[in-house]
């Protein structure tokens, strides 16, 4: 610890607890030592400190009133999880630090309610913010890769940052509520129709509302058969992941395009020949 922060909680001591609080910047080597105080906590969870260290990394760390809090006796209480990602970022940040917290404290500190992603999207205003919230986690996990394997979740900026880019989402959230009355992930519906009308919107609106309705439909039509599945999957055997049920939207999706009927509609990812997950085709291509 410096010598300002050892001049400060020797202060903290001679007043018997007369804790304050004060904005300083934390070097990667401050991190390294005020960690070596840490001598009762939480364990360490791995992905919590690979999400701030992508975080500080891209430049989100922002100072929220969140603190860094250590005891009378100078060990740290409070931001382990903080302090590890600033070190092993090797970036300095700004972040408030409290000095000369009873240790008896430390049983509230991290008890309150954490704000959820759809608390964010109300304050800015969204409608429909927990299917929004949703739809934009699924999509993230999409975009990166890793709908079926993924261990950092992405961070409140990274998926504000993702509506950003792409604003219609928000009209896919509300494209795909009718669908909401399958009972089978909502979120898969809205990412469907979002990948859906990049490529062709009028004809994503179509198939969506298609769907919904049931109405005027083959036999064979995928998308007869992609409403048959949603509607009769039985409760017991509705375990099946996003990216299982995104992988039939998508191939109801492509026979469609290309006007060809199905039998029936399914997805192989075991046994000895699984198949790749399907890629959205362009209907302007056919």
């Amino acid at each position: 610890m410096d010598n300002h922060s050892s001049q400060v909680s020797r202060t903290h001591r001679e007043n018997n607890l007369n804790p304050t609080v004060q904005l300083m910047t934390i070097t990667p080597e401050m991190a390294g030592q005020w960690l070596e105080t840490n001598d009762s906590n939480r364990n360490v969870r791995e992905r919590l400190v690979e999400k701030i260290v992508g975080a500080i990394q891209r430049g989100e760390w922002q100072i929220n009133g969140d603190t860094v809090r250590f005891d009378e006796n100078d060990r740290l209480r409070d931001g382990q999880h903080r302090l590890l990602a600033i070190y092993r970022s090797g970036c300095s940040v700004q972040s408030f630090v409290a000095w000369g917290i009873s240790r008896d404290a430390q049983v509230t500190m991290d008890t309150g309610a954490k704000r959820s992603l759809a608390d964010v999207l109300r304050l800015r205003n969204e409608s429909l913010v927990t299917e929004l919230a949703a739809a934009l986690r699924l999509y993230w996990r999409y975009e990166q890769g890793t709908l079926r394997y993924f261990k950092i979740e992405p961070t409140y900026e990274e998926l504000l940052t993702l509506l950003e880019d792409c604003p219609g989402l928000r009209k896919s959230v509300q494209q795909s509520q009718p669908i909401k009355k399958f009972r089978m992930s909502p979120a898969v519906a809205a990412v469907s129709h979002f990948l859906f009308s990049t490529l062709d919107e009028e004809e994503a609106d179509s198939f969506f509302d298609r769907l919904a309705d049931g109405s005027d439909l083959t036999q064979d039509n995928p998308i007869r058969r992609l409403r048959e599945w949603l509607i009769s999957t039985p409760s017991s055997k509705r375990n099946y992941s996003q990216a299982h049920i995104l992988a039939l939207y998508i191939k109801a999706w492509n026979a469609h395009i290309k006007g060809e009927g199905l039998r029936t509609l399914r997805w192989r990812v075991g046994g000895s020949n699984p198949e790749a997950f399907p890629t959205p085709l362009d209907p302007n291509e056919f």
